[in-house]
């Protein structure tokens, strides 16, 4: 739908804004003209970063999104969409649009961050210390996010799994370890425990990957010797902690400089840090292009508004 708007506006002489959740989160949303993620006009070109003049550091409002207003949103939403579906029937989804199967895959998540909570309750504090520095986490992201489909090699999330946990077996040192992080929003609709399990039979790494749930990405990332993903903006997130990282698919922020370039399969051994010189430059650049200091179904907002203490952070000031 998105493709189709921007192809109408371009041909209408209007400009196109793109809106999505914050490449710096929590506390921002993005919006570019023409597109975001891989389709962002930012450039890639590591030099014209290093050559931007140093910006004093922006005053950024902590907010926090509500889960209530979200659910309740999201509630709305599909079920004025199921009852109207007769008079579009045309109109195709990109997932679902069924109000109950929705709702099971709600409490299928709830139950799941239950047990998985429950079941790995230990797993943290040994990542923290037997394994600090000794694991190479992998994120995975939502089974249907178009950022794989339309920015990466892979028609699926699994095909990713079955090339990292392969490469590891083959390359990484044996006395490291993988972690593979579940994606939050996919919990109620995804569960990859059987597939990993059996492709870590099958390439002989059974006691050397670790399937986990919620544990606080942070905490990951800070004790991870490096990082795998596909394109997530949670890659950004690695970079913030000074992680090497490599980046399977197209993402903004795949740059030179900042993640490794060469093949996964010499990334587990590679001798690479991000230039964090660099990383500075193009996260304030970001920041300032991209980013509005405001959350999606969050109260603060309304108060922000109204209020106006000072301009908002990001793109042209909030579009002025």
């Amino acid at each position: 739908m998105h493709q189709a708007a921007r192809a109408w506006a371009k041909a209408k002489g209007i400009r196109f804004l793109a809106f999505e959740e914050g490449y710096l989160r929590p506390h921002f949303i993005t919006v570019e003209e023409g597109g975001v993620n891989a389709y962002s006009p930012l450039p890639r070109d590591p030099d014209f970063y290093r050559h931007l003049p140093d910006m004093p550091p922006a005053e950024v409002q902590p907010l926090k999104p509500s889960a209530g207003r979200r659910y309740i949103h999201a509630t709305w939403y599909y079920l004025v969409g199921w009852r109207y579906r007769h008079e579009f029937p045309r109109y195709r989804h990109h997932k679902s649009f069924s109000p109950w199967y929705e709702a099971q895959c709600w409490v299928r998540a709830w139950w799941r961050k239950q047990w998985y909570g429950f079941k790995q309750r230990n797993v943290l504090e040994t990542l923290q210390t037997t394994l600090d520095q000794r694991y190479y986490l992998a994120i995975l992201q939502v089974y249907n996010d178009s950022q794989i489909r339309n920015h990466s090699p892979y028609a699926d999330v699994r095909d990713y799994i079955n090339d990292v946990i392969f490469s590891f077996s083959r390359k990484a040192p044996l006395s490291h370890v993988l972690v593979i992080k579940h994606h939050p929003m996919d919990r109620g609709h995804r569960l990859y425990g059987p597939l990993i399990k059996q492709l870590s039979k099958k390439y002989g790494v059974t006691s050397r990957v670790v399937y986990v749930h919620d544990l606080p990405m942070p905490e990951l990332l800070t004790h991870a010797k490096a990082v795998v993903t596909i394109n997530s903006t949670a890659g950004i997130s690695a970079l913030v902690h000074n992680k090497p990282l490599k980046v399977m698919g197209r993402a903004l922020y795949d740059i030179k400089g900042l993640t490794y370039q060469g093949h996964l399969h010499q990334f587990w051994t590679a001798d690479f840090k991000p230039d964090m010189k660099l990383f500075k430059k193009f996260r304030a650049y970001l920041l300032e292009n991209t980013q509005i200091n405001a959350v999606y179904y969050g109260e603060e907002n309304v108060q922000i508004i109204n209020n106006n203490p000072k301009p908002i952070t990001g793109y042209k000031s909030a579009l002025s």
